[in-house]
């Protein structure tokens, strides 16, 4: 299967403050889409290549990911996402908002979509859930159950565990952005020293998080604790591509160079029409300022790390 998929990955250092495109003899970049639905294709063994400035020195991070994952670009600047499963041709989708561009996406793959997964509500991420069940006949459509979601044939609770083939996919409770927001953490038991990953829907995003319609900052930083207890190389794919407004952001709050050499990378990797997912939790603690409230708290003129979250929400809200 997987030597159907394009080749190559976008591999990024830096010298000084320039961005550079490099690429490996085992990671040749292909700038190649798959025209009809504008899906770019990952090979299995890619390594992601940190931002990373901690004591100047760009981290590599060499573990194989737990599954592949090709973001699906939808609608305006949504993701949805197929999660490959390692031992067959099968693919979960998450957040099909639009299945036809998903079902092309596994099509032009040799892939079959086993099951579902919905972030939350919003129709962005939840509007294609009925569809791709007439689509794809027997399609288990898992969501929260903590809200009400079209579409779906299994509710999931905090801390459930879902096994789909040889994925385990650990539902996380993320009440903010809505209430009943889920993220979804997967691992593969049989390759236990593999990278894991994280689907965030609009919680987390690359240098940013979503708005507290229906949370508060108190429940962000709630969000934040449980993010910060799994491992710091989990894979971040998140539900939109914001990055580069985001960093943009960020630049005004902390002009750091980790901050500064992520917007310059972004930059060029949007350049090119290639998205800057996935991210890893260590990244993110280096330069997303939502992550990084009680750091920033004096500079934005609060005394604590929940006034400092507030600060910045209402902040990047009229950015």
């Amino acid at each position: 299967m997987h030597s159907r998929l394009l080749t190559g990955l976008l591999a990024v250092c830096f010298i000084g403050r320039t961005p550079v495109l490099r690429a490996p003899h085992s990671l040749i970049l292909s700038k190649r889409l798959v025209e009809k639905s504008n899906i770019i294709n990952y090979n299995s063994n890619h390594r992601i290549f940190s931002t990373s400035t901690r004591n100047n020195m760009f981290k590599e991070i060499l573990k194989k990911p737990c599954a592949q994952v090709i973001p699906v670009p939808v609608l305006t600047d949504n993701y949805a996402y197929l999660l490959i499963d390692p031992k067959s041709d099968t693919a979960i989708c998450v957040d099909p908002a639009e299945p036809r561009k998903v079902l092309s996406a596994s099509t032009n793959n040799g892939l079959t979509i086993s099951a579902a997964f919905c972030t939350h509500k919003h129709y962005d991420h939840s509007g294609g859930n009925a569809e791709i069940q007439r689509m794809v006949p027997g399609i288990a459509v898992y969501g929260s159950s903590y809200e009400a979601m079209p579409g779906l044939t299994a509710g999931v609770m905090d801390g459930e565990v879902i096994h789909i083939g040889s994925l385990e996919v650990t539902c996380i409770r993320a009440a903010c952005h809505t209430v009943g927001h889920m993220m979804y953490y997967v691992t593969n038991p049989s390759e236990p020293n593999s990278q894991p990953l994280i689907f965030t829907g609009d919680t987390i995003f690359i240098a940013g998080c979503g708005r507290f319609f229906e949370g508060s900052a108190s429940m962000m930083m709630d969000i934040i604790t449980k993010l910060r207890k799994l491992p710091k190389d989990t894979l971040i794919y998140c539900g939109h591509e914001y990055t580069v407004k985001n960093l943009e952001f960020a630049r005004t709050v902390d002009g750091s160079d980790a901050v500064i050499r992520k917007l310059e990378w972004a930059k060029q990797v949007r350049s090119q029409g290639l998205p800057t997912v996935p991210s890893t939790l260590a990244d993110e603690m280096e330069y997303n300022p939502f992550m990084r409230a009680a750091i920033l708290k004096e500079k934005v003129g609060e005394t604590t790390e929940e006034g400092a979250m507030s600060k910045l929400r209402s902040m990047k809200d009229r950015f």
